[in-house]
């Protein structure tokens, strides 16, 4: 979720490690930790989010 904090973070030029722990701290998931949750509704396979989340 992009909020005020995190777009002052941005603008002001700080380090990512800063924008992504505002952004972990205001709800922000990464794209394992969504397609996770995908593989427990039974929506994907394990197999496909390695797959996919090894590119980024």
């Amino acid at each position: 979720m992009f909020n005020d904090l995190i777009r002052e973070l941005i603008i002001t030029r700080e380090p990512v490690r800063k924008v992504k722990e505002a952004a972990r701290a205001n709800g922000t998931r990464t794209m394992r930790e969504a397609a996770l949750a995908m593989v427990k509704r039974g929506e994907t396979t394990l197999q496909e989010i390695n797959r996919v989340t090894s590119l980024v």
